[in-house]
């Protein structure tokens, strides 16, 4: 007989973690009875493909005078009336109204995302409270990455088991890897919403700034966001070679096309759009960031994410690129593909993410 699992998650749009879900929720039909829960409208996902894979679904919206209370007392009567084996939620707002609504003595696993110290607790010391509150030692905490995992540790402590379950891959990005190579770098692609953590504005800036830059390489960034329009006037108005791309949903079909990978962000939990490139077979030009080091495993081009000259000095690097240079990049870059195969595919995923269940 199958476990029953109820699944929390704060939506269903297009952000890492969602696709995550819906990429695994064929593969946990096969072990769970999954029962999930959607605390919000936002579905970008076919609700009748959803449904395929649930055993059921439920959508409790955020709205009314009391939101918070209505999810509550919703999600309260849902996990009483089922009476789960495990219940897993995942991001904040999830985790936070599941460990409240839990029937006493639930197996409750909560995974986190980000570091949460620069991405959440920074902008509301009431959150980290709340947080410290309503975390007990009979909650699993899963984190995405061993930095997120030190990160939630030195902001909130660990006061019950934890593991580290590195995301995965999408199988899809093995059937379109970069054949290719030129002995130049002039295209470079990005893929991620355009909101402020993702940085995009640092590409910007050194456009403007360094006409050989400009004059030398293409940038096009795949995603879409509230900073797109202020974005796009500048490019603009600079005549910048920078696309904004918008939403693409089968992106594994177009990184190939490109010369190499480029995240700007701030802060990141894992840096999954950096483990696809990787899996494809693409260079990686990253900020340098702790958890980076972690995904790449140091095999990866890496700036001050805050300096716009530590960006100019990468690219005018990569533009007088030697021969030997390539073959360095090369030899970097088929090691970074490797341990995307090794670490970041689904079956790895899915044989940890069931021993941390049975455990």
């Amino acid at each position: 007989m199958k476990k029953s699992v109820v699944w929390v998650i704060d939506s269903m749009g297009r952000g890492g973690a969602e696709i995550l879900l819906m990429d695994l929720l064929p593969d946990l039909k096969r072990t769970f009875d999954i029962y999930l829960v959607i605390l919000s409208s936002e579905i970008e996902f076919e609700e009748i493909l959803i449904r395929t894979y649930v055993k059921d679904l439920f959508i409790i919206e955020r709205k009314g005078k009391f939101p918070f209370f209505k999810q509550y007392f919703s999600l309260r009567k849902i996990l009483l009336k089922i009476n789960p084996d495990i219940i897993r939620s995942q991001l904040l707002y999830s985790n936070m109204l599941s460990r409240l609504a839990a029937p006493k003595g639930s197996k409750l696993f909560f995974s986190i995302h980000s570091t949460l110290s620069l991405d959440s607790f920074d902008k509301s010391n009431k959150m980290l409270i709340l947080e410290k509150l309503i975390y007990k030692k009979n909650h699993t905490l899963i984190a995405v990455s061993n930095e997120v995992l030190k990160d939630y540790k030195n902001s909130v402590g660990i006061k019950g088991k934890s593991f580290v379950l590195k995301n995965y891959v999408s199988k899809e990005f093995l059937n379109y890897p970069k054949l290719n190579y030129r002995d130049d770098i002039k295209k470079i692609a990005c893929v991620g919403n355009l909101k402020e953590v993702k940085n995009y504005q640092l590409i910007i800036d050194a456009f403007v700034e360094k006409a050989e830059v400009r004059e030398f390489f293409e940038v096009h960034i795949y995603g879409d966001g509230n900073l797109k329009s202020g974005l796009q006037s500048q490019i603009d108005k600079h005549k910048l070679p920078i696309v904004l791309k918008g939403k693409i949903n089968n992106v594994y079909e177009i990184l190939n096309e490109y010369d190499a990978y480029m995240l700007p962000s701030l802060h990141e939990g894992f840096g999954i759009a950096v483990a696809e490139a990787m899996l494809v077979g693409l260079p990686v030009i990253a900020s340098d960031l702790k958890v980076l080091h972690e995904t790449t495993h140091d095999n990866a081009i890496f700036f001050n994410p805050l300096s716009v000259h530590s960006l100019i000095a990468v690219l005018m690097r990569l533009r007088n690129f030697k021969k030997e240079d390539f073959f360095i990049l090369q030899k970097q870059t088929k090691r970074a593909k490797e341990i995307a195969e090794q670490y970041y595919l689904k079956d790895r995923y899915m044989s940890e993410l069931i021993n941390i269940y049975e455990n």
